[in-house]
């Protein structure tokens, strides 16, 4: 009998055609007409596929719900399971379900390809509060997601949905398409039930007898009692079949190299693992315990409610009494053990995965996989036991034989299996400490781990016993292991100075770290051991009163991150504009919601179409001396390989649409990922199987030679791209004489090297193609792009066909920042190549690893700069000199080159700037154009300068930015200096009045300062002597708002600036009263000068970023309904484009309605799919900028349509209704064509409005940011506590999609800033972070605590289209502010140290070069190398 399960109500046989390790999420998008659970990782780290199940429990007959990674789930798995999809709990056929309609009304959907899972996660919370009685509270929410990633909205607008449902005043949430009224009750939280008959089905596979399956080749076992597993282990093992153990399959996500094993026994509903007693009165807890259960067993994540309904926990009140005694000892709950232990293993990974993950998988993973364990410490600082089962029977072991890879009588897995394990009853006195350093708070592996049990005398003055164990990578990979000396250090010793010192010193002899880890490791395991240990010692000794002392033992860790608040704000809509200008909501958000949303990768597949899987190359340059693609042709369902040699005669196999790159790689390869041809299957995962079989035999001749895997040897090696194509200067730019003016400079700067980072793109929606041939040669092409030019283009160059033959379309894409403008083209031209080739439809969507491999990312940049500047920090002169890499092929690296020359200067008046830009050529990925192209390595590398001159001369960089900001004669305004100006510098004194711009309206809220909050900043300013110019004088010198102007302001690089468009410094003096800068910024002095190892920083910055509008055409179509279709020239992508045409559309249209009869209902205008049969010729969708010009557009194709409707309104009378006059028009719908023609192409020429000429629309878009964050000194470790952002968006078109691009852009940057590490191997050129597991994008629980965002109010843009300005780029060019504050941290901790005696705070980089700046991103490692290495036990010594 086939297994059966349910989905969404309904009852599906899997065939037995169906191999039972497939995974649920591509049986579901294959087998079902549901859709919802995206592929967005194949990993479980993103969350995108999340489903609820709802199963019985085999040990307590009970049913439970939980959600988990549909990715990771084996279907086998899921006999008698009900699966719930985001499609399930509403539609748009049945309803939309409440979290739904919640989460699009706050504008929390804007790719839409995370949207799913987000609502799925947050069901799961509600309904595993509901399950327990408890209320959720905003933490529980809030903790629900961190199982799922977004890279576009920077989830505050998510959280903000998710809190509704906790009671929340949703006046004090965020913006919102709810008015401010009750919501409704929260309905049908229960997820989708069993179909009829179903349950008793259910329950009999649960507590019935085990089950075997044998189907397409192999053999699932699902024992019920570990007599039957054992039974399936020895048969395979007689049979000579390799088979493999698994429950949870967690695994899986992180390790892809699991051997394709013939024969599975599955754990998971096995009674006995599944078991949970009170044993010697702690507690025993089954090996296929959950990591959620285990959670709910110990008590809760920290009090922010466990991770899901838990089936044991639920029903195990027999049990309760274990608790009291888990949570007992310690110095009050801070040392409970039982609480520590959640706290910590609610942090593992995400609480999808740890629904599945089991406590007997995790043991399995460390010892034969050197898993990056949390649990593995916990338990062994603990004292567990293990109970370990064979088919000998039980036997109890220790976790340090589990851990002991010497131990050979263990074989995990394959002979024994985790049973329990046996947590032991909190004593009297014992204190359980533990923590983690990650890249990201939750999900995230950890880079070292600690687990800490004291047990104290009663008094609390000696340590009677000690475990001290310590997680960290090794010098054969992740260690897990007892730190003898440390504990013999503490054992029986007095809780006093002396004997933390003692401990400290035995640590490094203890842990013997990998060796380029070593600096990091030995530093943080230090902070972390004094962090456990420091405030003991502090309670229990008398020696620590001193107040030197008692400040070096104050150490603590990071606490879980606070909710999340904040508010935006913006200026009221026009009414005579409506809709245009009012925060709607996002177009098709609710379909986006309930995952019904199609995406390219959601097509539906004939039954003869085929998956394509790139072969990649494995190395970074080298000969093609064969490939033999056999081994997997062998395969049944494998139905061919495809390379260069595929392309038709008359075709290309380079791809010129936009740069240069190659379909496939011919006779050489030059980069680790390259194409060299693909496999086509009958299924993706089959295609992914097959295509690891083709062996593919490389040549390295020496005439090759090396290959350039960095920067630096491309400069040694002489290998540039030539710029002149892209650049007739060739990417210098020279204005004044900054060389000879270096050497009459006051001060100067000298040689100083500098880099930024690449950063991935990391879109939700892998790149996707769907290639189908058609009659005559022709094709369409589905693409995942950015542009349909681009795609038609190039596969009408690699087929050799004319363009007419090619349709490229695109309904929705899933993410894109740039990625997906040229690095489309490959998959979709070797689909259609493939497609060509067989005649059969091919699909070709990378997964996750591939397409971090594959599509290159930003291009990092290496620099060296000269800056000369006076006493007061203004810069004199600036010499800039940057190498930026280009990858294998130049693709379009030559704009970023171009871009970052012209953008070098951004806001400041620099009077003599030499910048040179080169390309370097490296055999590595092609590099491609990512959100702020060029111009955030600019802006790195600016604001790092300025950072530099404040330093040298000990100022607040804010200071430094004011007096360099661009200036105008009618700006000048007498104005305060910054809170931290200092009563002298190395260039003398800095008092007097700061001759900068000042801002509208300043003064007033000056007047207002004490009743707002910002008397501290008024006082600052009076007591400088400061004169203020009154609002109403400085209105008439400001002509904002009055109209466009002659008058410009010079950049340093010579580039004018309309008068009229300059408001960068009403954007840094708003922002800065706004978010009470001078306030704040003495209060983080003060808490600095109050704390050793914290420090915090506060920074602000601005920037520019270069709007093009390009021209676009649009066409506008009236049915016969009074419906309408817009064909937009700009893809939606997230951002909103379609939202905004559909605005602008009604807008327009209104005009031909009688005025009691306006706006133009919004419902009755939809969008079509970009195609290139409808609408060619549109161009890409790229530079912020494509939203209003296909706005203006279709604008002016409803003029005409308007023009053409007038008299027939004029006609019908006042009272005659849209509906009314187009049925007029148009009345034998069918029979005959309308009357008057109801289409309308319209072409916008990318101009400017409201000026004399016709000169081409292009201005700058400005933001300002404040961003304060917190360092851990001790480990490194970073928190964005504040994020204020302040953006130019003239008269915004939509101001909640304008915010959530502002929140979205600014935490992308923080994820550069802070925790994206792109990884190379420098002796492979092999990519190491190609996963969401090594890859760390900002979650929501690492966005500021409290994120404000501003529209500058009052601010048209009177030359560009409605007066609005595009905001997509400038936000996230401002999380170069966090950066700079860490910096400012950093800076803090340093002069800290050295006060207090430190004597080595110098760290060196790897080349020798001595550090003491933070490069992007500032990971711990990077935190604790530029704080430079200091010794915490002589700092004790000197202090005692």
């Amino acid at each position: 009998m086939p297994i059966a399960l349910a989905v969404n109500g309904v009852k599906f046989d899997v065939p037995s055609s169906v191999d039972p390790t497939l995974s649920l999420n591509e049986y579901l998008r294959v087998n079902t007409p549901f859709k919802g659970s995206k592929l967005g990782c194949g990993e479980g780290g993103c969350g995108a596929c999340a489903v609820e199940v709802t199963r019985v429990d085999c040990t307590t007959g009970k049913t439970g719900v939980f959600s988990i990674n549909s990715c990771l789930c084996p279907v086998g798995s899921l006999d008698g399971a009900a699966i719930t999809t985001a499609e399930g709990l509403g539609n748009s056929l049945t309803g939309f379900h409440p979290v739904q309609e919640r989460l699009a009304g706050f504008h929390g959907s804007q790719c839409g390809f995370c949207t799913p899972g987000m609502v799925v996660a947050c069901h799961a919370t509600l309904v595993a509060c509901k399950a327990r009685g408890q209320a959720p509270t905003d933490a529980v929410m809030e903790k629900g997601l961190d199982g799922n990633i977004c890279r576009c909205t920077g989830y505050r607008s998510i959280m903000d949905a998710c809190k509704t449902f906790s009671g929340h005043d949703i006046e004090d949430l965020g913006i919102n398409v709810f008015g401010g009224g009750p919501l409704p009750d929260n309905t049908d939280m229960e997820a989708t039930a069993f179909p009829p008959g179903f349950g008793d089905y259910a329950k009999a596979q649960a507590t019935g007898a085990g089950r075997r399956l044998d189907q397409a080749g192999r053999t699932w076992h699902s024992p019920r009692s570990l007599a039957e597993a054992f039974a399936a282990m020895g048969e395979a093992r007689a049979a000579g079949k390799p088979f493999r153990v698994l429950c949870g399959n967690t695994g899986a996500g992180v390790y892809k190299n699991w051997p394709d094993e013939p024969v599975l026994v599955s754990l998971a509903r096995v009674a006995e693992l599944r078991a949970v007693s009170k044993a010697q009165g702690g507690l025993r807890v089954g090996g296929a315990v959950t990591l959620a259960e285990l959670v709910d067993l110990l008590g809760g994540a920290d009090g922010r409610g466990a991770d899901a309904q838990s089936n044991i926990v639920a029903h195990m009140s027999r049990i309760a009494v274990i608790f009291k005694h888990l949570r007992g000892g310690g110095k009050g709950s801070e040392g409970a053990p039982a609480a520590q232990m959640a706290a910590h293993i609610a942090r593992i990974a995400g609480q999808h995965v740890r629904a599945a993950a089991t406590v007997g998988g995790n043991l399995a993973l460390a010892r034969n996989r050197r898993l990056e364990s949390d649990l593995a410490p916990l338990l062994l600082a603990a004292g567990a036991r293990v109970t370990l089962a064979s088919a000998d029977g039980l036997r109890e072991v220790s976790m340090e034989e589990v851990l002991d890879e010497g131990s050979g009588s263990m074989e995990l897995g394959t002979r024994d299996i985790v049973a329990a394990v046996s947590l032991p009853a909190a004593r009297s006195g014992d204190v359980f400490w533990s923590h983690r350093i990650s890249h990201r708070y939750s999900n995230s592996a950890a880079l070292i781990n600690a687990a800490f049990n004291f047990n104290l005398d009663s008094a609390g003055k000696t340590i009677k016993e000690a475990r001290v164990v310590f997680g960290l990578p090794g010098m054969d990979g992740w260690q897990i292991k007892r730190c003898a000396g440390v504990e013999a250090a503490l054992t029986g010793a007095a809780l006093a100075p002396h004997t933390l010192v003692a401990a400290l010193e035995a640590l490094p002899a203890d842990t013997k770290p990998e060796p380029t880890k070593a600096e990091f490791v030995d530093a943080a395991t230090q902070g972390i051991l004094l962090e456990a240990l420091g405030p003991l010692v502090q309670q229990a000794s008398s020696e620590a009163d001193g107040r030197s002392l008692a400040a070096l033992l104050a150490a603590r860790r990071f606490a879980a991150p606070e909710v999340v608040s904040g508010h935006q704000d913006f200026s009221p809509p026009d009414p005579a504009t409506t809709p245009v200008g009012q925060p709607v909501e996002k177009d098709r958000a609710k379909l986006q919601a309930s995952g019904e949303a199609i995406y390219t990768s959601d097509i539906v597949m004939p039954p003869s179409g085929l998956y394509g899987v790139f072969v990649e190359s494995t190395e970074a340059l080298a000969e093609l001396a064969g490939v033999d693609p056999s081994p997997a042709l062998a395969m049944p369902g494998v139905a061919a390989y495809i390379d260069v040699r595929d392309i038709p005669k008359g075709g290309a196999n380079l791809l010129t649409a936009c740069g240069v790159d190659v379909i496939f790689a011919d006779r050489r390869v030059e980069y680790v990922g390259q194409r060299v041809g693909m496999i086509l299957a009958e299924s993706q995962s089959l295609a992914e199987t097959a295509a690891k079989l083709v062996r593919v035999h490389y040549a390295k001749p020496a005439s090759l030679g090396a290959p350039l895997l960095t920067i630096q040897q491309a400069i040694q090696a002489d290998s540039f791209y030539d710029l002149s194509a892209v650049d007739e200067k060739n990417c210098v730019r020279r204005f004044g004489d900054a060389e000879a003016m270096l050497s009459k400079c006051t001060h100067k700067i000298m040689g100083v090297r500098f880099s930024t980072p690449s950063q991935q793109h990391m879109y939700m929606e892998p790149q996707a193609a769907v290639a189908l041939p058609d009659e005559g040669g022709s094709i369409l092409v589905h693409s995942s792009t950015q542009c349909i030019d681009m795609i038609q283009t190039s596969v009408a160059a690699a087929l050799g066909l004319p363009y007419n033959k090619v349709i490229a379309r695109v309904r929705r894409v899933g993410g894109g920042f740039g990625g997906k403008s040229s690095r489309s083209i490959p998959p979709a031209a070797a689909a259609a190549v493939a497609a060509h080739r067989i005649r059969r439809p091919v699909r070709v969507v990378l997964n996750r690893n591939a397409d971090m491999r594959m599509i290159g990312g930003r291009n990092e940049m290496d620099a060296e700069f000269d800056v000369g500047f006076d006493d007061e920090g203004r810069f004199e002169a600036l010499h800039m000199r940057v190498w930026i890499l280009g990858g294998a092929q130049e693709e379009i690296s030559g704009f970023e080159a171009q871009i970052f020359t012209d953008s070098a200067d951004q806001n400041y008046a620099i009077p003599n700037l030499t910048v040179e830009s080169k390309l370097v050529r490296c055999n590595l990925p092609p590099r491609t154009i990512m959100r702020g192209p060029g111009t955030m390595q600019a802006v790195l590398l600016i604001e790092h300068i300025v950072d530099r001159i404040a330093a040298y001369l000990g100022v607040d960089p804010c200071l430094v930015r004011e007096r360099n900001l661009l200036q105008h004669p009618k700006l000048e305004v007498a104005r305060r200096p910054c809170a931290g100006t200092p009563a002298f510098t190395a260039g003398g004194s800095l008092g007097g009045n700061e001759n900068v711009a000042h801002t509208e309206l300043q003064d007033a809220k000056h007047q207002q300062g004490a009743a707002n909050g910002s008397a501290n900043s008024a006082a600052n300013g009076a007591a400088n002597g400061t004169a203020h110019t009154a609002a109403d004088e400085l209105a008439k010198r400001f002509p904002l708002g009055q109209g466009v102007s002659d008058e410009v302001v010079l950049t340093a690089l010579h580039n004018e600036i309309p008068l009229d468009q300059f408001t960068v410094p009403r954007l840094w003096y708003e922002l800065k009263d706004v978010c009470q800068y001078d306030a704040r910024y003495a209060e983080v002095q003060e808490f600095n000068k109050n704390n050793v190892w914290r420090k915090r920083g506060i920074s602000m910055t601005t920037c520019r970023f270069t709007m093009t509008v390009g021209a676009k055409p649009a066409t506008v179509h009236i049915f016969h309904d009074g419906t309408v279709l817009v064909l937009s020239p700009g893809h939606e992508m997230g951002q909103g484009l379609f939202t905004k045409v559909r605005q602008s559309a009604a807008m327009a249209l209104s005009e031909a309605l009688p005025p009691a009869q306006r706006p133009f209902p919004m419902d009755l205008i939809s969008v079509a799919d970009n195609a290139s049969d409808l609408l060619p010729n549109a161009g890409p969708s790229w530079g912020s900028t494509t939203s209003e010009a296909s706005t203006e557009a279709v604008r002016l194709a409803c003029k005409q349509l308007v023009a053409t409707l007038k008299p027939h309104f004029a006609e019908a009378g006042e009272n005659a209704t849209w509906q009314e006059v187009i049925l007029k028009v148009h009345p034998e719908v069918g029979f005959s064509a309308s009357k008057v023609l109801l289409t309308a192409t319209a072409y916008y020429d990318g101009t400017q409005r409201h000026t004399k000429d016709a000169a081409a629309l292009e201005y700058y878009g400005y933001g300002s940011a404040a961003s304060e964050v917190e360092v851990d000194v001790l480990t490194g470790e970073v928190r964005v506590r504040q994020g204020d952002i302040m953006i130019d968006a003239g008269h915004s078109l939509n101001p909640a999609l304008d915010i959530g691009q502002a929140e979205g852009g600014y935490v992308q940057g923080l994820g550069m800033m802070l925790s994206e590490d792109v990884k190379v191997d420098l002796s492979t050129g092999k990519l190491l972070s190609d996963s969401t597991w090594s890859y760390k994008v900002p979650a929501a629980d690492t966005i500021p605590r409290k994120m404000n965002v501003h529209l500058l109010k009052n601010s048209p843009h009177q030359r560009g289209i409605l007066s609005s300005k595009a905001v997509g780029e400038p936000p996230l060019l401002l999380s170069v502010s966090a950066l700079s504050a860490a910096q400012m941290a950093v800076n803090a901790a340093r002069a800290d140290l050295a006060r207090r005696g430190a004597r080595a705070l110098t760290a060196k980089l790897p080349g020798g070069d001595a550090i003491d700046r933070l490069h992007a991103p500032a990971t711990p490692a990077r935190v604790k190398a530029a704080i430079g290495s200091f010794s915490i036990s002589e700092l004790l010594r000197s202090a005692t």
